[in-house]
């Protein structure tokens, strides 16, 4: 598998082109430098991911190390390959746009409880002129420091208002750039690892990317319509690798 992505990956200027059987009589098309990895188990791709990380050969005999961007949730993910899944890569690269936000969230946290600190103290001062008017007491300034919380108060929650209607556009600016990163890195990435299903998430759908060559790994302990899945992005080769009596022998150890 390292050979075969070695080779895929080399450099078309000055090396030897590879041919695909049947097309002998066609003019050599330059391969992409972008590939989708398969297997159907997350170990099977953890496996790889770990091999591509540690480099790779290319068909010239140079040593390469890929971008290696590794898609699927990180609670199934090796923790030796976490570096590399897509989330941790986004949430590197987004990190002092979190910073900021969580900032700005505290901000409001403490300009809320500010807020209901005031209303705690007009009402407490409400309370305190009623019993001077019940008991025909001179209420003093009372009503004079009502009016300025109650204005404090409007003032406080125009401002609460304002930062809310920031906080919504700060979350839709962090979604958009979300995106934009997810697209930068999968355009810089030269290999592509997933699961087949995890190449059914939306994901994948939801970015601009394409493959020319699809290589799936034990391919022969996979089921035929999960095989399916990565050909969707329209790729025009797919290397099916495996051996396709490893399970007939191991089941044939297991009756003896």
């Amino acid at each position: 598998m390292v050979g075969i992505v070695g080779a895929l990956l080399t450099p078309k200027v000055g090396s030897t082109v590879i041919q695909i059987p049947g097309s002998a009589n066609r003019s050599p098309k330059p391969t992409t430098k972008k590939l989708l990895v398969c297997a159907p188990s997350n170990a099977a791709v953890d496996e790889l991911v770990l091999r591509f990380k540690k480099g790779i050969l290319t068909a010239k005999g140079e040593e390469m190390l890929p971008k290696v961007v590794r898609i699927g949730k990180s609670d199934a993910v090796n923790f030796t390959v976490r570096d590399v899944t897509l989330d941790e890569l986004v949430e590197r690269r987004m990190a002092p746009t979190k910073e900021s936000a969580n900032s700005k969230s505290a901000d409001m946290d403490e300009l809320r409880q500010k807020y209901r600190a005031i209303l705690d103290e007009r009402d407490a001062k409400l309370k305190q002129l009623e019993d001077a008017r019940a008991k025909s007491i001179d209420p003093g300034t009372l009503q004079s420091e009502i009016d300025s919380l109650s204005a404090t108060i409007r003032d406080t929650r125009r401002n609460l208002d304002i930062k809310r209607d920031q906080k919504k556009e700060s979350s839709r600016n962090a979604e958009v750039l979300k995106r934009r990163i997810q697209q930068e890195i999968m355009d810089e990435a030269h290999i592509i690892c997933a699961t087949l299903s995890g190449t059914g998430q939306d994901l994948l759908r939801n970015i601009n990317v394409d493959f020319e060559t699809v290589i799936i790994d034990e391919a022969a302990q996979s089921v035929e319509l999960s095989a399916l899945i990565p050909l969707k992005f329209g790729c025009e080769k797919c290397i099916l690798v495996g051996d396709p009596k490893q399970l007939v022998s191991f089941h044939s150890r297991l009756f003896l």
